[in-house]
């Protein structure tokens, strides 16, 4: 089990989102999780909605084993196998393994993603909406999480810095413009509908396929 500190401070503020997002209790939801990281997330998230069945995924494979392991300690037993997905690809290339054949059909209820855009190329991105344009159901929701700029500004100086020491690292990456993003969801069919502001100057943001 590989252990991330973000992941640690942040899972509750996120959870927080999701209790307000997530259908209530006794409605059975789906919820795939896109780059899944370390799997301390979806193992967090799985304990407090038992109604629901979440599918984890991941590109790395190091990664993959780690999700593996915390999965398989989870006591509510809600969370399937992780699969191995690359965004940038089209869903109808992924393993069919995923929720054993369910992620097809009438459509996934949710989609959440955590700290990917910020540390990928806009080209990921667009992966992301394309995807769960095609997966969503109709009034299904993706959720993001991280840091994000507004009308060309990033703000505060703490994320100018982390922006910039992105960049360094590669210059594809880099905090993203909302506008921007929103832009870019519309050629699939999805909309900005509501954020929320988080702590250390994140933001979730909740995207509804419409």
């Amino acid at each position: 089990m590989l252990r991330n500190p973000s992941a640690e401070r942040n899972r509750g503020a996120i959870l927080d989102v999701l209790k307000r997002e997530l259908a209530p209790c006794g409605e059975c939801s789906i919820v795939l999780e896109i780059a899944s990281g370390t799997g301390q997330h979806v193992v967090h998230f799985a304990t407090e909605f038992p109604h629901v069945e979440f599918q984890p995924t991941e590109i790395t494979p190091k990664l993959l084993e780690s999700i593996r392991s915390f999965t398989e300690s989870c006591p509510t037993k809600n969370i399937h196998p992780p699969v191995y997905v690359d965004i940038t690809r089209p869903c109808e290339s992924w393993s069919r393994d995923l929720f054993s054949g369910n992620f097809t059909g009438k459509g996934i209820d949710y989609i959440i993603n955590i700290n990917m855009i910020h540390i990928t190329p806009i080209e990921t991105t667009e992966g992301l909406f394309r995807n769960s344009s095609k997966l969503l159901r109709a009034g299904g929701l993706l959720i993001t999480y991280g840091p994000y700029g507004e009308n060309g500004v990033i703000t505060p100086e703490s994320n100018v810095n982390f922006d910039r020491m992105l960049r360094s690292q590669d210059p594809r990456w880099g905090i993203k413009d909302l506008l921007a993003l929103e832009k870019l969801a519309s050629n699939f069919r999805i909309n900005l509908v509501r954020q929320y502001a988080m702590p250390s100057n994140n933001r979730c943001v909740i995207w509804q396929k419409v």
